[in-house]
């Protein structure tokens, strides 16, 4: 086929129709419609697009992938130009649509024909756009329209109707340009873009989910009195951009709209983050919208109380947040008591106190501790049987500190405690002791208070600060808890009462091996530093031996019948002292048990006796 004889230059971003309409203008035809028949051209929703771009690259010398890129191609209620895909409503074809500052620049730079020198720019031909970026001035739609199935035959337009273009492009309005129009005009014409959120997104979802945020956002979005939905060129959808124009606006849109989700009670993830949930949901299968699906699906488990059983966009993730509700189906725990729980432990502050159960939001974590305590609770009295001690003697524990309660502490609740950690604290106690017999001087921790008519109490704080080393478990393994354990009777009373600072007279009797009374003499004998002991709560005074006169008085003498203790007997030791000429340095009524000799004098009688 022979190339035409007049093939204008085919804009960067011009429809293929518009084209088309131009180079019929050029060649003489009278329409575009004239121009179709005459060349047997069929390019409006045609089925072999790829046969039809091959004649028209024959007869114009232009490349048929550059003619392909530049047809409008539609699909039912779609039409895609290039790389971008719309929906068939966003399309203004039925009358011509331009901005009157680039057909000014086209008539005052193009030559030839008036017709055949303005250029239909694609950006035009999209509804939501309504600005022109490089002029900033808005498009004009005509209020003439194509004359039957001419649609985007410019190129007659301008023949039969020049004056209304001139006069638009006298009466030009200035425009403020937002950067929704700046984005939008770019990326149709397939310009470099550079929106996060966005960019990877199908030109169609983008611009719907700006209308949507937009919708949500504009108080005057909702519809009129005459039901009116909202126009392709609404200004909402400059609200749903700005939104969309970086991930720190978006998180506090869903912020923003996660709280008054829960502020509305709803018990359902159905309608969370209303129409632009739905619509993420409605398209779950869209590769592109995953990025963005699964960013909205982690800020809805981090700030809004759901779980993966809700099937939020697909499911999946883990729960953060509970309502009293959620969490008392959750943890079992009757919500009343979960609020009184978290009330009392601050979670729960004050200003949110007089909400609805489904409103108040509390962490996972909160609530799982509270369910967990709430679980793990004992009562006092079942404290008491645990500890093997009587209630009154728990209760002064629990007031001294020793044991803490879970919760509890104001009036509206009682007080519990830990099963668990009342458990491991006894364990922690009792942990490698030996068994022995309840006999001698072993006595019951339990029991032990009442021998010096003081509290129990106190013998067990002593015990658990490990201020008494003997200990024992009772043999008696049916007894619990304190009643098995075993201490030292002595070490108690040492523990209970100020000690006096020297030895009692039946102390230093015992010390020396005499009766008791040589030992009050020998007390008195004026030989120890003697000292009068008050030992107060009521008890009657006496007098003490201090120990360093005691211990210095002991390095050099002692009695007989220390000495003789472990080397012969008593009174064959006496008769040998005897008949060595050894005498007592202190004798008490001549009886040789109550002999008092210098160690010097044994150890030389020992030497020579060996």
């Amino acid at each position: 086929m022979t190339v035409l004889a007049r093939v204008p230059e085919l804009g960067p971003i011009e429809p293929l129709p518009a084209y088309m309409s131009r180079l019929a203008a050029a060649n003489g035809a009278s329409s575009l419609r004239d121009f179709r028949r005459h060349m047997g051209f069929r390019i409006e929703r045609w089925t072999e697009t790829t046969d039809a771009c091959d004649r028209l690259s024959d007869v114009t010398g232009i490349d048929v992938g550059v003619l392909m890129s530049r047809n409008l191609n539609f699909d039912r209620q779609w039409f895609s130009f290039g790389t971008q895909r719309l929906p068939t409503p966003a399309l203004i074809q039925t009358a011509p649509r331009y901005c009157p500052k680039c057909i000014e620049d086209d008539f005052n730079n193009g030559a030839g024909r008036l017709d055949v020198r303005l250029r239909t720019r694609f950006p035009w031909l999209v509804a939501h756009i309504e600005v022109c970026p490089e002029h900033r001035v808005e498009l004009v739609t005509s209020p003439l329209k194509y004359r039957g199935d001419m649609k985007l035959d410019f190129a007659a337009h301008v023949r039969t109707n020049w004056r209304e273009i001139e006069k638009s492009i006298t009466q030009s309005k200035d425009a403020e340009v937002h950067p929704y129009e700046s984005y939008f005009f770019d990326r149709v014409a397939g310009n470099q873009t550079s929106n996060e959120l966005l960019d990877p997104l199908p030109c169609f979802a983008a611009l719907r989910l700006c209308t949507i945020i937009g919708e949500m956002l504009a108080p005057d979005t909702r519809r009129g009195r005459a039901g009116v939905r909202i126009g392709l060129n609404h200004p909402s959808r400059k609200i749903g951009f700005d939104v969309l124009s970086s991930r720190s606006s978006l998180l506090s849109f869903l912020t923003e709209a996660g709280d008054s989700f829960v502020s509305d009670h709803h018990r359902k993830a159905l309608g969370l983050y209303g129409k632009f949930g739905e619509y993420l949901a409605a398209n779950m299968e869209m590769a592109e919208l995953q990025p963005m699906i699964e960013m909205v699906r982690n800020h809805a488990y981090e700030t809004v109380p759901i779980g993966a059983e809700y099937g939020f966009l697909g499911g999946g993730g883990v729960r953060r947040w509970h309502t009293l509700r959620s969490a008392e189906l959750e943890t079992g725990v009757y919500f009343t008591v979960l609020r009184k729980i978290l009330v009392e432990r601050g979670v729960i502050p004050p200003s949110e106190r007089g909400k609805k159960d489904s409103s108040i939001v509390v962490s996972v974590a909160d609530v799982e501790a509270a369910a967990a305590d709430y679980h793990d609770r004992i009562g006092l009295e079942e404290l008491a049987d645990r500890l093997g001690l009587l209630f009154i003697t728990v209760r002064r524990l629990v007031r001294a500190g020793l044991f803490k309660s879970t919760y509890g502490t104001t009036s509206t609740l009682k007080e519990k405690f830990s099963r668990r950690d009342t458990d491991a604290m006894l364990e922690q106690w009792m942990d490698g002791l030996e068994t022995a017999p309840l006999a001698g001087d072993l006595v019951s921790l339990r029991s032990v208070g009442r021998r010096f008519s003081r509290q129990s109490t106190e013998v067990i704080l002593a015990y658990v600060d490990g201020k008494l080393s003997t200990r024992y478990l009772d043999e008696d393994a049916s007894k619990i808890g304190f009643e098995r354990i075993l201490v030292d009777r002595r070490e108690v009373r040492a523990l209970l009462f100020d000690q006096p600072p020297g030895l009692k007279i039946h102390e230093l009797a015992y010390k020396f091996g005499l009766q008791r009374p040589p030992g009050k003499a020998l007390f008195y004998a004026g030989f120890f530093e003697i000292l009068r002991w008050e030992p107060g709560q009521g008890r009657n005074a006496f007098d003490v031996a201090t120990f360093e006169s005691v211990e210095r008085f002991f390095r050099e003498y002692d009695s007989l019948t220390n000495f003789a203790e472990g080397w012969m007997k008593r009174g064959d030791l006496h008769r040998g002292l005897k008949a060595a000429g050894i005498k007592p340095f202190w004798s008490h009524t001549g009886n040789s048990v109550n002999n008092i000799f210098n160690r010097l004098d044994i150890e030389e009688f020992r030497s020579r006796s060996l």
